[in-house]
């Protein structure tokens, strides 16, 4: 058996089998379950998460995992909502904020009318004043 570990320590990937292992072991025991297994999509979304919290954090969600289960291996449909929609994001350019910002005045422009009153609305729209609309869509190259 693995040995009790401080759930004020923070959760490392390299340590979820081991603690997967353990937690399985001891919910088990107090659900009455038979779980063995976990299979490789849960394994993957485990070790895709970013882990903002600490052990017990793990600890919840296997627990929620296996109340839900009554098979002997853990799937992906028994994740928490939030770890299901968790994605690994290999392509950054979305958290980019000056494509973002390209994005959010292109489409601020396509909702206005493309006049001098529609830029109006649109730098009402996305905060900034008319001389900074017309600097970004310049730095943009936006016509």
């Amino acid at each position: 058996m693995v040995e009790l570990l401080d759930v004020k320590d923070y959760a490392r990937k390299e340590d979820l089998a081991v603690l997967c292992e353990y937690f399985i072991q001891v919910y088990n025991q107090q659900l009455n379950k038979n779980v063995q297994f976990l299979s490789d999509g849960f394994r993957e979304r485990l070790s895709e998460y970013t882990w903002p919290g600490n052990v017990r954090e793990l600890q919840n969600i296997l627990e929620y995992a296996m109340s839900l289960t009554e098979d002997s291996t853990l799937t992906e449909e028994h994740l928490s909502p939030r770890l299901k929609q968790s994605k690994k994001y290999d392509d950054l350019d979305g958290f980019n904020l000056e494509n973002i910002e390209r994005r959010t005045i292109l489409r601020c422009l396509q909702t206005f009318e493309d006049s001098v009153r529609g830029k109006e609305r649109a730098a009402k729209a996305l905060g900034i004043g008319m001389a900074t609309l017309y600097r970004k869509l310049a730095r943009y190259n936006i016509q």
